[in-house]
């Protein structure tokens, strides 16, 4: 398995473990209806929130592609082909 879906799968538990910790300890949690409430809407708050930081991630690195892409110079084209370099018609 891709250490990548492990640490991700261990990154939920601990968000659900920590909205389940901090909802008993505010006492905002009084019955199981509220309970499964909650922890459907921080999963679907977590799933959003993944989702948005990976296309941030890969705008982020599209743009510095292109940066560096400009940044490198272009050859000028003359129209010759090399192989006739040096060589009168």
């Amino acid at each position: 398995m891709n250490s990548k879906v492990i640490s991700e799968v261990l990154y939920f538990w601990m968000f659900m473990l920590g909205v389940l910790i901090f909802g008993k300890l505010f006492r905002v949690i009084p019955d199981n209806k509220s309970l499964a409430i909650i922890m459907i809407g921080a999963a679907i708050v977590y799933v959003v929130w993944r989702v948005l930081r990976a296309k941030g991630k890969a705008k982020r690195a599209a743009r510095e592609f292109e940066q560096t892409r400009q940044q490198i110079p272009q050859k000028k084209r003359t129209g010759k082909n090399p192989s006739h370099k040096g060589k009168n018609r």
